[in-house]
This record gives structure tokens, sequence and C-alpha cells, in this order.
């Protein structure tokens, strides 16, 4: 998943295999303010496309809904336990 957010935000060479890569990575953007801005740059581009991959509002606000129907379908009379828990990921995923 972080090579994938990586490459959504436009930082391809950035993604390591080894420990080895990644310090070279490392090493090469904390030594060149060029590489670094252009990292920083493609974040920017990605945050402002991604529909919420950076938006902490936003996944807060998805955890409580989630918290919140479950706590409704834990206190849900008369249904057997079970099927109180049904869906309840799929019903959170849905936007608010």
């Amino acid at each position: 998943m972080g090579a994938a957010l990586a490459l959504a935000a436009g930082g391809g060479a950035g993604v390591s295999r080894t420990l080895q890569d990644y310090t070279d990575v490392a090493a090469r953007l904390g030594a060149n303010a060029g590489a670094r801005a252009v990292v920083r740059k493609g974040l920017a581009r990605a945050a402002a496309r991604s529909g919420g991959l950076f938006d902490a509002g936003a996944t807060v606000r998805s955890l409580e809904r989630l918290m919140r129907l479950m706590w409704e379908r834990l206190r849900a009379p008369g249904r057997p336990r079970a099927q109180r828990y049904a869906h309840l990921v799929a019903a959170a995923a849905q936007p608010l």
C-alpha cells in the first residue's frame, strides 16, 4: 500500500524494496533540496486530487460514523447478536 501511495503522489522513484534502497533514497533526499521540492510538489498534487486520501477530518468522521453504527446495532432490540453486526463495514464506507 505504501508503494501505491508513493506512486499516486508521483514519488515512484522513492519506492524501495530493501532497507538499503530506502537508506539510499533518504540520503539522496537529505542532500538534494531540488529532489525534496519535487517530492513535495508531487505530494501536494496528489493531495489535491486524492478525493480524501489526505483528509484527516473525513477519515475521523468515517470512523465516528462506524462507531455510531456499531453502537446502534449492538443496542438494537430483538435481533440476534450475530445479525446486529451484518454489513457494518459496507454501511460505514458510504459517503457522508
